[in-house]
């Protein structure tokens, strides 16, 4: 990535690094402005916005998406002083980090996440719905509910992982947690648990900005050195220690986090290379000159080729104009595969950017997609057979 590109992410990153630390960022433009929409994070330049010299165009564009944000997060914290739901919860993830930066009110929010005792969950669900939610389609990890535009996930589980232990002793330091109070808020250890497994949760699917500044702002507020061996402890049971010290590392190699001594043992390869996979991926998936190659050299589709030759076939018929030949039409998957990876030197850089990631997922003790996923069923963690079996139910 680092010639050009180089210059310009770097660009992006120092950019970035003065938004959220609230420094003199200079001038922008309209590619830094696009970066940080493709993570969602335009209003994180809030409070430098007056200092910050770029097109008038620009700023009106950048100001009324800042004033969009800001408004969501004050309708979705007024919707949490009227919520129904009268049983214990917790809330979890985007409302739940605000907390940790300097402006919380500039950290995009999406929905609302809650989790309550598995008890208590029917009734927490009821009281949305008598209180003039719909319910969307479920799933087997939470409920959704929709109002007004305004979406609430009820959990029965949170943790997204391959390992049945672990997925348990996340789930029960959530659980454990949950108290009558009107805070409704997890102990910061806890809740710095949740932030690095949604970091876990998106590192295959297309992890963005959003969640590594969640994190990091977790680290710079709750985790001094004497307080890393208690959370150390945390995370090793839950297996993210070295997603733990190579994230934080990569902060402050890239992105202005003050430095610790217990993140000074992470990879600093690792690290480079995470950094350029958060870059070019984006928030979800959604960082655009990445998409050619990720649909072929994402790892869950390789772990599973049979799922990947349907999708390539599948696309192929859509796209490709002599497939309605019916002598052309079994080789779509072909004629896909090739499309997407850009000829045959895009094919060979996407195997060759698949195995780079794959490496840093090893080497972060991420390793999910391989082998089947953890789900709370019937009153028991079970396993699946991997992404493609996850049915709603």
């Amino acid at each position: 990535m680092r010639e050009k590109q180089n210059q310009d992410w770097k660009r992006f990153e120092e950019f970035v690094k003065a938004a959220v630390w609230g420094m003199p960022a200079g001038s922008t433009d309209w590619e830094i402005y696009n970066r940080c929409a493709a993570h969602g994070i335009q209003a994180l330049a809030a409070p430098i916005m007056k200092e910050t010299s770029m097109p008038d165009d620009l700023r009106k564009r950048w100001e009324t998406d800042i004033q969009r944000h800001i408004f969501r997060y004050a309708r979705y914290t007024y919707l949490l002083s009227q919520f129904p739901v009268k049983v214990p919860y917790v809330i979890l993830k985007g409302l739940s980090a605000a907390r940790y930066y300097l402006s919380p009110e500039c950290r995009s929010v999406g929905d609302i996440d809650i989790m309550t005792k598995r008890e208590d969950m029917q009734a927490a669900c009821d009281s949305l719905l008598e209180n003039g939610y719909q319910e969307i389609a479920p799933n087997c990890r939470h409920r959704e509910f929709v109002k007004d535009g305004f979406l609430v996930e009820v959990h029965l589980s949170y943790a997204w992982v391959d390992d049945i232990d672990q997925a348990r002793n996340i789930d029960n330091l959530i659980l454990e947690s949950i108290v009558k109070s009107h805070e409704h808020t997890l102990p910061d250890p806890v809740n710095g648990l949740v932030l690095l497994e949604h970091l876990n949760h998106h590192l295959e699917t297309g992890l963005g900005l959003r969640q590594i500044i969640d994190w990091m702002m977790f680290v710079h507020r709750c985790l001094p050195d004497e307080k890393w061996p208690e959370f150390r402890e945390l995370a090793r049971q839950v297996g993210l220690e070295s997603l733990a010290v190579n994230a934080a590392r990569m902060c402050e190699l890239y992105l202005g986090l003050p430095e610790h001594d217990w993140s000074k043992g992470a990879d600093e390869k690792v690290c480079e290379y995470l950094m350029e996979y958060v870059l070019t991926s984006g928030n979800f998936g959604r960082q655009v000159e990445y998409e050619d190659r990720r649909a072929v050299a994402r790892g869950e589709w390789l772990h599973h080729p049979a799922a990947l030759l349907r999708e390539l076939q599948r696309r192929g018929e859509k796209e490709w104009e002599k497939a309605d030949n019916p002598l052309a039409k079994p080789f779509a998957w072909a004629w896909e595969g090739i499309r997407l990876a850009g000829g045959n030197e895009g094919l060979a850089k996407g195997l060759q950017d698949f195995k780079r990631r794959d490496t840093m997922f090893e080497a972060l003790g991420v390793k999910r997609r391989k082998n089947g996923m953890v789900v709370y069923k019937d009153g028991e963690y079970v396993k699946t057979q991997g992404r493609f079996e996850r049915k709603e139910q």
